[in-house]
């Protein structure tokens, strides 16, 4: 199953990447929401080979979350597999210049199911797709909206 969603910004290319790929930020908002998370593999610069483990509440239950960085790809994408339980999960991001001042941002999720209770699960999702579709497009508009704020923050205070 895949989904999308995408948004403009009014911002340079470079900085919405530069937003996109500040994994400790991530981290952050991540735990605030009661998610614990551990970088597992580090790497110096940052690229693929990153990886996590936390520990979230899905579907009303705690699930291991496993999850490694694949591709870097400054300043046009990214993108993270994870795996949950029988669920490996895509994500991806691709950040593209429309202006100088303008960038769009499109994100992917694609699930598969490896076990035959995941493929339940995943027909089940299906079943509401719309709604896996409207959660993706509400978290990509909130963390384009903290973005645009940081900015503006910057902005007055430089």
């Amino acid at each position: 199953m895949k989904v999308s969603a995408r948004i403009d910004l009014d911002l340079p290319q470079a900085t919405v990447f530069a937003a996109a790929s500040d994994f400790a930020a991530a981290e952050a908002r991540l735990a605030a929401r009661g998610v614990e998370i551990t970088r597992t593999a580090d790497r110096s610069p940052p690229g693929p080979g990153i990886a996590w483990s936390s520990r979230a509440r899905l579907r009303g239950r705690l699930r291991d979350i496993r999850s490694e960085l694949t591709v870097l790809d400054p300043p046009s994408g990214l993108a993270i597999r994870s795996r949950i339980g029988g669920i490996e999960a895509t994500f991806d991001l691709r950040v593209m210049a429309l202006a100088a001042g303008r960038t769009r941002v499109i994100a992917g999720l694609g699930l598969r199911a490896t076990t035959l209770k995941a493929q339940l699960v995943l027909q089940a999702l299906r079943l509401g797709k719309g709604r896996v579709r409207a959660r993706l497009e509400r978290g990509l508009s909130a963390w384009a909206e903290a973005v645009a704020a940081d900015q503006r923050r910057r902005g007055s205070a430089g």
